[in-house]
C-alpha cells in the first residue's frame, strides 16, 4: 500500500485484541465503532496494513526539539497531513503512539507529529521528544543486594534496536530469554544487545536483563524497545521489558525473584501502580515467559510473582514516606549530647565517611556503658562489622529493665556524601546527586537519603538540598 493507492482505507477502531492462531500466527482483531470486528493477518513481507495504537495518557508537558508536519491521524501518509508545521517548543500531550505524539489543541482535538520521520517519511535517528516525567535509569545502584549495571547501555540510536521513540510506560512486561546455554546470563544478553547497536535487520531489543546475581540495563526506560511482538501497539510502545535469564549454569528461581524486585523498583520509580505487570504473551499471544506459564525450572508461578512484586512495592512506598519527628526525652537529649552526634528530625548526623560499625557502636556506648546498642543495615539486619552507611539504623535502649524504667529509640544514620548507603563517596553518589539537582529523578530509598545530600544542614532547619550542597559535592569529587 502506498500513499497514492486509491484503495487505501482508514478504519477507526475502539479496541484491539491479539490472538495466536495455528497456521496464521499472530492475528489482530479490530473492533470498529459499529461493534463489528475486522480480522487481519499481516503478511510481514509486503506490509499489507499499517496500524498505530493511539494510547491515552495523563496530560503531560512535552518538549519537542524540531519542527514537524502536523497530521490528522498517526499514519505516515501525505494525505493525512494538516498542512500545519508544528514548531519546536513545549506542548501539552495526552495521547501517544509508537514514534508519534498527539499534541492537545485548544478545542480538545489532537494534531499528531512524528519527529523521527523526514518529509518523505524516512527514519531520522535521535530522540526529539522529552516528557516532563521521563525516567531514564533507576536511581539505585543495587536492588536487594543485586548490582544494577549500565555499562552496556546502547549508546547510539538505531531504528531496529534503539529507535529513540518516546515511551510513556504504563506496564512492565516480563519475558524469559529462551536461552538455556551455559553462560547466557544477564551480562551475556546485555553484550548481545550492545553488539547489535549498528544492526540493520534484527528488530529485537529490551530494556533490562536479570539473572541470579546481576541486573543490566540496555535501553533508557523512557524509550521504546522492540520486545512485545505487537508492532506499533501498546506492548512495544508503552511498556518496559525485563528478560529473565534461564541459563543452565544459573539459578533460575533466584533470577525470577530478582526480577520481582526489579519490577517493583521500576513500577515505583515510574509512578505506575503495583499491579501494572504483564506477560509477553499478553501482547502477542506467544508462550512467554514460558517457565512461568509452564511451571518449569523452579518458577514461583505468575500469581505468586505478581503478589511478590506488590509486597515489595508496598515496602518502597512505606520507606519513602516522610518521617514524622518524635521529640527526644530529656534523658535521650542528654545522652546524644555526650556522644558528639547531632539528632534532628529522627536522623543522627555527625558520622564521618568510611566509619566502621564497631566505631559507631563504641562511641554510642561510651556515652552510657549500660546502654544497649544495635546497628542495622538497610535490610534491618543487625550487624557488627563493615562500614556504616546512610539509611542504616541505630536502636538504643536506655534505663533499667528490672526497675521498669526503660526508653527505646530508633535513629536513622546519615553519612555526608554517601547517597547510595555503602559508606563510601564515589561516582555513583555524585551521579545520583547530579540527577537529583537536575530534577531528573527522585531518590528511591528513604527520606534520609535526601538528608544525606544536605551537606549544609543545620539543626532545626528544614531538610533542603540546593546548589551549595551540589558545589560542595563537586569540589569533593574533583579532589
Amino acid at each position: 500500500m502506498n500513499d497514492n493507492d486509491p484503495n487505501r482505507t482508514l478504519i477507526e477502531a475502539t479496541h484491539l485484541s491479539v490472538r495466536w492462531e495455528n497456521g496464521s500466527g499472530i492475528v489482530k482483531y479490530f473492533t470498529k465503532k459499529d461493534g463489528s470486528q475486522l480480522r487481519i493477518v499481516k503478511n510481514p513481507n509486503n506490509g499489507d496494513y499499517i496500524e498505530i495504537q493511539a494510547v491515552s495518557i495523563d496530560t503531560q508537558t512535552v518538549t519537542l526539539t524540531k519542527d514537524c508536519m502536523g497530521h490528522r491521524v498517526p499514519l505516515e501518509y501525505h494525505a493525512f497531513e494538516t498542512g500545519e508545521m508544528i514548531k519546536a517548543g513545549t506542548y501539552q500531550v495526552n495521547k501517544i503512539g509508537v514514534g508519534w505524539i498527539g499534541i492537545l489543541k485548544e478545542d480538545g482535538t489532537n494534531v499528531w507529529v512524528n519527529p523521527n520521520r523526514d518529509n518523505d517519511y524516512n527514519y531520522v535517528s535521535g530522540k526529539f521528544t522529552f516528557f516532563e516525567n521521563d525516567v531514564q535509569t533507576l536511581s539505585v545502584s543495587q536492588i536487594n543486594g543485586i548490582p544494577v549495571n549500565t555499562n552496556y547501555m546502547i549508546p547510539n540510536y538505531n531504528r531496529v534496536v534503539r529507535p529513540g521513540y518516546s515511551n510513556v510506560p504504563l506496564y512492565v512486561t516480563i519475558h524469559n530469554t529462551a536461552n538455556t546455554s551455559n553462560g547466557a546470563d544477564a551480562l551475556a544478553h546485555a553484550q548481545i544487545q550492545y553488539n547489535r547497536r549498528n544492526s540493520a535487520d534484527i528488530w529485537t531489543s529490551w530494556h533490562f536483563q536479570v539473572d541470579d546475581h546481576s541486573i543490566y540495563q540496555s535501553i533508557p526506560m523512557d524509550e521504546v524497545a522492540w520486545h512485545a511482538g505487537d508492532g506499533s501497539m501498546m506492548g512495544n510502545g508503552n511498556t518496559i521489558a525485563i528478560e529473565i535469564c534461564e541459563n543452565n549454569d544459573g539459578n533460575y528461581a533466584q533470577a525470577e525473584r530478582n526480577a520481582a524486585y526489579l519490577t517493583a523498583q521500576i513500577l515505583y520509580e515510574n509512578g505506575m501502580p503495583k499491579d501494572a505487570v504483564r506477560k509477553h504473551g499478553d501482547w502477542s499471544g506467544k508462550n512467554c515467559p514460558h517457565n512461568i506459564n509452564d511451571g518449569t525450572k523452579g518458577t514461583m508461578g505468575w500469581s505468586a510473582f505478581v503478589q511478590l512484586v506488590g509486597q515489595i512495592y508496598d515496602q518502597l512506598v512505606e520507606e519513602n514516606q516522610e518521617i514524622e519527628e518524635i521529640p527526644l526525652s530529656e534523658r535521650f537529649s542528654e545522652y546524644i549530647s555526650k556522644t558528639g552526634y547531632i539528632y534532628d528530625q529522627n536522623l543522627l548526623y555527625g558520622i564521618e565517611l568510611e566509619t566502621s560499625v564497631s566505631d559507631v557502636i563504641n562511641k554510642l556506648q561510651s556515652a552510657d556503658p549500660n546502654a544497649q546498642i544495635t546497628v542495622m543495615n538497610q535490610k534491618n539486619e543487625a550487624i557488627g562489622e563493615g562500614l556504616v552507611g546512610t539509611d542504616f539504623k541505630a536502636k538504643i535502649i536506655l534505663g533499667n529493665v528490672e526497675e521498669n524504667n526503660v526508653e527505646e529509640f530508633l535513629f536513622t544514620l546519615v553519612i555526608p556524601f554517601d547517597i547510595n548507603g555503602d559508606g563510601h563517596f564515589n561516582a555513583l553518589d555524585y551521579r545520583s546527586f547530579t540527577y537529583y539537582m537536575l530534577d531528573k529523578r527522585k531518590y528511591a530509598l528513604s527520606y534520609a537519603q535526601k538528608a544525606g545530600a544536605d551537606l549544609n544542614h543545620k539543626q532545626n532547619e528544614a531538610i533542603s538540598v540546593n546548589a551549595l550542597d551540589y558545589r560542595q559535592m563537586t569540589y569533593a569529587m574533583l579532589k
